[in-house]
């Protein structure tokens, strides 16, 4: 084993960092998406709008986020939600459309689309995303670690 420069290191933790962040953020999602699976109510909603925004995930100027905002009705009163979507549904989804969303009863604010309508695409790119990193890492730890010849 090869002793490791502090420049080394500290590239090391900053990655092992990023790797966390995506990791708790994916981990967060799916209990969340879990909670309102096992305890949701399934409510009808109306599209009240599509929104293209640029990423703020992304460096690359071009690279743009897509979401939907529906109105449903949960716990008595009426709520509006807006959710991250692919661009493959931000296209076939359409301003009045019926869809079918998950709320909480006791949390009539946590909502996600479900059915036929539903996207996970924002959970599924943020768990690609830590398992990259991951793989990543261990591979660059891995040559980082070799003995030099």
């Amino acid at each position: 084993m090869r002793n490791l420069e502090a420049i080394d290191v500290v590239l090391l933790l900053a990655w092992v960092g990023v790797t966390l962040y995506y990791g708790v953020m994916a981990a967060v999602e799916w209990l969340a998406i879990s909670k309102l699976k096992r305890q949701g109510v399934a409510v009808a909603a109306k599209v009240l709008g599509k929104e293209v925004r640029q990423s703020r995930t992304s460096r690359n100027p071009r690279a743009l986020d897509y979401f939907v905002t529906y109105r449903y009705d949960c716990g008595g009163s009426q709520h509006e939600h807006t959710q991250p979507i692919s661009r493959k549904h931000h296209e076939q989804i359409k301003k009045g459309q019926r869809v079918e969303v998950l709320c909480l009863p006791h949390d009539p604010q946590t909502a996600l689309l479900t059915g036929k309508d539903a996207d996970n695409s924002s959970f599924r790119r943020r768990l690609a995303t830590a398992i990259f990193c991951a793989v990543l890492l261990v591979l660059v730890a891995g040559v980082m670690l070799l003995p030099r010849r």
